[in-house]
């Protein structure tokens, strides 16, 4: 019984060391940002997200607005500390010079407008926030309270010592955080006593209410976090074994989602609190991708990301996707090529050799002297007395003193010792190096227990920490035959060698003849060994320790590219640059299943081979639908992938990154809308809200739309089609969020444009109408006016003509000017209908046309207004020989 228990606890504590190795989940994903503007720095004071999904951040210099693809910045007269918004969108700033807001100029320009009266003009207002019609500004000894109807402003002096620190709002009610009297209540005449007293004795330095209303965790500047819940307070103890919390020194803190709190920190970063286990649940510093420790301002956004602004510009850490990186963890050295977890111990293959991830605990040891009193029992001597010896009793003196029980004293002393004690300060995780592999591990096969990596040094046996090499020989690919219990490789010599699956591995001599540069080796279902090299691909058939049958395939591939296979529903199937293609061994040909050009493909764990195709991952002709295969097209430039099952997929990319897909919690919250930001035509900006109608002369629009994206993963792209103009879809773009049409034509127009991210999500902005308005020369009206003036001046070269000889010579000119704009206006009309089609051979073909049709005129005009048959149009030259006549 003794041994059973002791097997057991054993065995307990195997596997309790065993889960500890990978117990670690990997850091939460990041993005970083930067502005890359030399007009401002990274001095941030303040982060807030508006209601179209703009990250507006609070900067020394002005406003900066960030879409996730476009930064804007709003200079102000001085720098900006706090940030607020209401329900219109507007956004609402305190700062060096008072406070004010974000509206448009004429020129549909965002700019800086200050808001309230004198009280509070060139005020220094560290924070604000709004209440109803009213907006809260604070200094560092008075509160302003603003109405923004009225813009009058009324202060409150605090009647307390000490500077007033934070605006905070607890159920509807505002209080402020003072340097020496807690926290205070807000009135409208003056800062009370708050109902709640234990709001007296905390120092606040940030305040947060759950997001489902489950209590408000409250941060004080002594670093300690209480949670206040049906108006009752209670400290949260987090277990944080080496002060880590403690000492880094609480900058602001939000609540993340039901069980996740985050503190920004001075000297620590961000640090994310389980609330529901009172634990760290990750640390994000300089150590695990942070730039800076030291963070500036730190705020949420509504997908659950949370924003970090820093000397380097802004990172958003990203709690709720599916994705851990495990790239950050000291140790690690070299390109990362392959990646499998084995037995919960996770193994990387780098250029420098194979590492794994290990658990680290670090104590401190502490010498405690220990003092301890002890007692003792030492016998007391005793005297004899002689009176009582000699008496009328002295005989039996000596036997009485026999008979006396010996008297005891109880001694004091204390005893002085030390000993050593050690705590547990700290658990880290960090990449060992396996020895004996000192370069480039390019492979990873395990076959149950067993797991084999191979690369330049040869193939290797890891046991835990430990590399037992089979060969030394550099591979180029290896694979385990299961049912030959083979171990069969290709060499960088063009050779194939083989060994025994069972121990001692001995080496098999069976393809002493063969000579091929082999890129891929499998086995499938009937035993049969494939081998693909970039012209062929060969089967061979093992019996009795012999190959007893082989066949080879030509195949296309004129680029020389990798052919990798492996069996897919029991069959060999292939794939190259010209496509997937299966081998038909009765008819004994090639056909192709899948013959897209240019496709991507790598080869992974355990032989298996993905494609990257339409915008997806999947494996070799494997088209199914798994969400977790669409979260890996989320990631273009993969290197390397490593499935365990269908629960998570390790993913190398080639920007040197690790990240693990994890099983649960797989879906994206909803997309921010699509949104038309603004309309340029020439110089000037509209707004959506604006009339669309523009003049021809100045048709040179831009259209810019925005989706918020901040992930960095989503791959947004855009379409659009112009109505009026082309009834055809343009190619899915990036930067097709910017339109511009340099010209166009008069008419009216609809514009629809539509964003797709890469796992299929489709938002479509609603249809924008316009219309293209011709000059006024193109325009009925002023045709009219042309006709009404043409018959104007025919009406009065008739009656020029009835006044009799002298006014002859007047009358033929106004005639032959009337003619001459009747041609003008022709060839004007006929030019503007038929533009688009201008040619020189065209144009010709008009001015015949205008020719004619011009006759028909000129005839009437000899007729009604020369009254003479063969009157050319310029006989007004030898008019004055005729009068004289």
């Amino acid at each position: 019984m003794r041994k059973l228990t002791f097997f057991c606890l054993t065995l307990s504590l195997f596997f309790l060391g065993q889960s500890n190795l990978l117990a670690q989940e990997g850091n939460y994903f990041m993005t970083h940002y930067s502005h890359n503007s030399e007009a401002i720095d990274n001095t941030n004071f303040d982060i807030l997200q508006d209601n179209k999904g703009v990250i507006c951040i609070a900067n020394r210099a002005g406003v900066i607005r960030f879409d996730g693809h476009s930064w804007e910045f709003v200079r102000t007269p001085a720098a900006v500390f706090s940030l607020a918004l209401d329900s219109k969108n507007t956004i609402y700033m305190g700062g060096y010079s008072g406070i004010g807001k974000l509206s448009y100029n004429d020129n549909r320009e965002l700019m800086y407008e200050s808001i309230g009266d004198s009280t509070i003009l060139n005020k220094q207002i560290y924070d604000i926030i709004l209440n109803d019609n009213e907006l809260i500004a604070l200094s560092s000894n008075s509160v302003f309270i603003t109405n923004l109807e009225t813009e009058q402003t009324k202060e409150i002096a605090s009647k307390y010592s000490g500077e007033l620190y934070e605006l905070h709002i607890v159920d509807n009610q505002v209080y402020v955080s003072t340097e020496k009297s807690g926290l205070q209540l807000l009135s409208n005449s003056d800062l009370a006593e708050p109902s709640l007293k234990e709001f007296d004795k905390l120092d606040v330095q940030f305040l947060s209410t759950h997001p489902n209303g489950k209590g408000t965790l409250i941060g004080t500047f002594d670093n300690e976090l209480f949670l206040l819940k049906n108006e009752k307070l209670s400290r949260v103890a987090i277990i944080d074994n080496d002060g880590y919390i403690r000492k880094s020194g609480f900058v602001d803190g939000t609540w993340v989602n039901d069980s996740l709190f985050a503190i920004a920190t001075l000297k620590g970063g961000v640090i994310f609190v389980n609330h529901l286990k009172n634990e760290i649940a990750q640390i994000i510093n300089y150590q695990t991708g942070l730039p800076d420790n030291e963070v500036y301002a730190f705020s949420k956004d509504t997908h659950g990301g949370v924003w970090v602004a820093h000397s380097g510009g802004f990172t958003r850490i990203s709690p709720n996707l599916p994705f851990r990186s495990f790239h950050k963890y000291p140790g690690l050295k070299g390109a990362l090529l392959a990646v499998i977890n084995h037995n919960n111990s996770l193994y990387v293959g780098t250029s420098e050799g194979l590492y794994y991830l290990k658990k680290v605990e670090n104590y401190e040891e502490t010498e405690i002297v220990e003092k301890k009193t002890v007692f003792k029992n030492v016998p007391v001597e005793q005297q004899s007395d002689e009176n009582e010896k000699k008496g009328f009793l002295g005989l039996f003196g000596k036997k009485k003193e026999q008979e006396k029980e010996p008297q005891i004293r109880r001694q004091k002393s204390t005893i002085v010792r030390s000993r050593t004690v050690k705590e547990l300060k700290s658990v880290d995780f960090e990449y060992i190096k396996v020895a004996n592999i000192q370069s480039k591990v390019l492979q990873f096969y395990n076959h149950g227990e067993d797991l084999y990596c191979g690369g330049l040094d040869g193939i290797f046996k890891i046991v835990g920490s430990e590399a037992k090499d089979i060969t030394k020989i550099p591979i180029h690919y290896f694979t385990v035959a299961k049912k030959n219990n083979l171990i069969l490789a290709s060499t960088y010599d063009n050779q194939i060698i083989s060994f025994a699956l069972t121990e001692p591995h001995q080496s098999i001599d069976l393809f002493y003849d063969f000579k091929d540069n082999v890129d891929n080796i499998f086995e499938d279902n009937e035993g049969r060994i494939w081998l693909s090299s970039s012209d062929e691909v060969y089967y061979v058939k093992i019996s009795d320790g012999e190959i007893g049958l082989s066949e080879n395939f030509p195949i296309t591939n004129p680029y020389m590219y990798k052919t990798l296979g492996n069996t897919v529903g029991g069959a060999p199937k292939f794939v190259n640059e010209s496509g997937e293609f299966f081998v038909d061994l009765k008819k004994k040909s090639i056909n192709y299943t899948d013959s897209a050009k240019n496709l991507k493909y790598l080869s992974g764990v355990n032989g298996e081979v993905w494609v990257y195709n339409n915008d997806l991952w999947n494996k070799l002709s494997d088209s199914s639908n798994n969400e977790r295969l669409n979260l890996l097209s989320l990631f273009k430039n993969i290197q390397y992938i490593s499935s365990e099952g269908e629960d998570y997929y390790w993913v190398v990319t080639e920007n040197n990154e690790l990240f693990k897909i994890l099983g649960s919690n797989i879906s994206f919250t909803t997309p921010y809308d699509l949104y038309l930001k603004h309309i340029k035509n020439s110089d000037k900006t509209l707004l959506p809200k604006d009339q669309l109608k523009f003049e021809q002369t100045s048709s040179s629009l831009l259209f810019e739309f925005a989706q918020p994206e901040f992930s960095g993963i989503l791959d947004v792209k855009y379409q659009y089609m112009l109505e009026g103009l082309d009834e055809n879809w343009s190619d899915w773009s990036g930067n097709h969020n910017i339109i511009s049409f340099p010209y166009l034509p008069e008419g009216n127009y609809t514009l629809r444009v539509r964003s797709k991210n890469i796992l299929g999500d489709i938002k479509e902005v609603g249809p924008i109408k316009f219309e293209i308005v011709p000059p006024y020369w193109k325009r009925p009206w002023f045709y009219a006016f042309e006709v009404s003036g043409l018959a104007i001046l025919l009406i009065v070269s008739v009656r020029l003509k009835k006044l009799g000889f002298k006014y002859r010579l007047a009358s033929r000119l106004l005639a032959l000017i009337t003619l001459i704009i009747i041609i003008e206006f022709i060839q004007t009309v006929a030019e503007n209908e038929f533009a688009n089609e201008s040619s020189p051979v065209f144009d010709f073909l008009i001015q015949v046309t205008i020719a004619i049709i011009v006759l028909p005129v000129e005839s009437l005009i000899r007729k009604y207004i020369f009254r003479e048959k063969d009157v050319q149009l310029l006989d007004f030259v030898s008019l004055k020989g005729k009068k004289s006549e």
